[in-house]
Order: C-alpha cells, then structure tokens, then sequence
C-alpha cells in the first residue's frame, strides 16, 4: 500500500509489512502529520507521538524516583540530621538567653527514671523506661544514662547528649548497649538513636521526636518523670 503524494504532504513512503519495519516507519514519522489516499491531513501519528514521548517521559522519571529512594542512604540522611541538633544546641545557648540568668535556671532538671511510650511512623506503640543523668557543665547540661525497652531486651546505652539551662531544647544519642550484644541479647548492634526535644522542668515532662540510622522515626506520646533521684548505670534484666 502507498500513501497518496499530495500538495499537502511530502510522505511518500511505501508500508513495510513486517512489524519490525512497521516501528521503523512509525518511529521515523513521529509527530509528522500523515496524508491518506482522500487527501486529508490526519493527525493521529502526530497525537499518538506525543502521548508515547510524554509516557516515555513519565516513566523515566518515575523510574529515577523509585532508584533515588532504593539508593538513599539513611546513614547519611541521619548524620546530617544529628549535626543540626548539635547545631541548634549551640545557637539556643549563644543568642537566645536560653542558659542566661536566674530565669533561665528557674526549675532545675530532674534527675532519675522516666516511663516513655513512643510511636513509630507505622503507628507502633513502644513502651519504654528512661534513665537521665543531667550534670551542670557550665553552658547548659550534659545527659548521661540509657533507655531500655520495656517489652523488649533492648538497651541504648547515651553517648552524648545535651539540654539548655531552661530545657527550651535538648538532644540525645542512644547506642545499643554492648553488654546486651555480648550476651547474644541483642544483634543489631549498629543501631543508633536520635532523640531531641524541649523538657518542661516544672512538670518533669518531655516532648519531642526520635529517628534511628536505619531510618525508623516517631514521637514521644509520654515522657514523665516517675522516680526522681535514682541513678542505674546498669539496668539489664
């Protein structure tokens, strides 16, 4: 079969049969408009063209997106993420007046063991039991001591951890206790815990949010103070 070679187009281009062929005449006439046998100029090839481009378009684009989060690096993300807290740490206790002055040191910070339920972003309630140890260092205080899982047998052991005289901000590293993955207890020992938030010294109360290296996230539902004055520096079942 031909196409007709009218004043209206320049095609004159004889159909392969093949289907081989036939994607080698579509492919090398997409977006050109086509004249049939009456003469008339139809613009399916040229439609049809950019609905293909714009799907091919789309598919890669969804294709990069779905790499891009297979290949995110939580560790990375995580890193980035604690060196803002430390960060926020050091502005709060720079510019705002957050460590100055008897106002700032209103309500002292307690220490002892505080009952904790966080949720995770896939709404999963996790009960746990906190240790906090706040020592004055001049600039505001360090935090010391662990977490431990009520329902659980794991224990995060603080690394690093510091609050503003007035508790407006305050951030913590946990670190799986090695004294639990020596026992077998607990394998996952590269787990690394983010907690940051303000603490309400008056109530004896916490709110603030959480992130792991490994990219699990949530928020504290209750941090309180239950028994003031006790410290633990090993709390293994």
């Amino acid at each position: 079969m031909k196409f007709a070679n009218t004043k209206s187009s320049h095609i004159h281009i004889n159909w392969l049969r093949t289907s081989k062929n036939e994607s080698i005449f579509y492919l090398r006439n997409l977006g050109r408009g086509v004249t049939y046998n009456n003469g008339s100029d139809r613009d399916f090839p040229r439609s049809t063209g950019g609905i293909v481009i714009i799907s091919i378009f789309a598919l890669v684009v969804i294709g990069a997106f779905i790499i891009g989060a297979l290949c995110s690096n939580p560790t990375k993300k995580f890193n980035a993420l604690l060196d803002k807290a430390k960060a926020k740490f050091e502005e709060k206790t720079a510019t705002d007046g957050a460590n100055d002055g008897d106002d700032a040191r209103r309500y002292k910070p307690h220490t002892g063991f505080y009952d904790v339920s966080c949720k995770s972003r896939y709404k999963k309630r996790i009960k746990r039991e906190a240790n906090l140890i706040f020592t004055d260092i001049g600039d505001g205080y360090a935090l010391s001591g662990f977490c431990k899982d009520v329902n659980g047998c794991g224990q995060y052991d603080i690394k690093e951890g510091y609050c503003t005289y007035d508790g407006s901000y305050a951030y913590w590293i946990e670190h799986i206790s090695k004294e639990l993955v020596n026992q077998g207890a607990f394998s996952d020992k590269g787990t690394i815990v983010l907690n940051q938030g303000a603490f309400n010294f008056q109530k004896g109360s916490f709110e603030g949010k959480w992130l792991s290296n490994r990219d699990e996230r949530g928020t504290f539902d209750r941090f309180k103070l239950k028994n003031e004055g006790v410290v633990a520096h090993s709390y293994i079942a």
